[in-house]
Parts: C-alpha cells; structure tokens; sequence
C-alpha cells in the first residue's frame, strides 16, 4: 500500500494545527490535533449534520467510545474509532 506520506513526520505535516488543517480537540486530559467534519447528512430522508474527526491512530490510543471529545469548546460523545491502517483514524461522533 502507497501512502502520500513516508514517515511520520510527514504525516504529522497534515495534523499540524498551526500551517497544516488540523485543529486541537481536547478528551481526558489529552489534547490531540485532528481535522474535524461536521457535513450535513441526508440519509434515507433524515438529515441532519454528521460529525467526524480524523487523527494520527497513535496520538487517540486512550480514546474510547461514549467518551467525550471536545473540540471548538462544543462537547461530542465518540459513538465508533475506526483505523484505517494507514496511520490515520476516523472518528465518528454525536452532538451532546
């Protein structure tokens, strides 16, 4: 499998909260840079929005489901943590 990073300092490029797209989220006492969506969603004629996070795997390993990540002061419940295999996680979240 081909990546568009080779290490992870790359990697940490595309998380970097000052040049790169990523924004601070804060769960615990951990605070983790990660790029948030919050697109709206129209699924089988409900819609609404559809918040997702992703974030380098390693920096969410004390991330667990039904626990709360903060991001842009606004509380979100982690409903599912899905790796991808590729160093990168998404996150999929609920409105609190």
């Amino acid at each position: 499998m081909v990546f568009w990073w080779e290490t992870a300092a790359e990697l940490g490029e595309f998380f970097d909260t000052t040049e790169g797209f990523a924004q601070a989220a804060t769960f615990s006492t951990t605070t983790v840079s990660l790029i948030f969506d919050n697109a709206f969603a129209d699924d089988l004629n409900v819609k609404g929005s559809l918040p997702v996070a992703t974030a380098r795997t390693a920096d969410i390993t004390g991330l667990s489901e039904g626990d709360t990540l903060t991001i842009n002061a606004v509380a979100y419940t982690v409903m599912e943590k899905k790796a991808d295999g590729t160093g990168t996680s998404v996150i999929v979240l609920q409105s609190q």
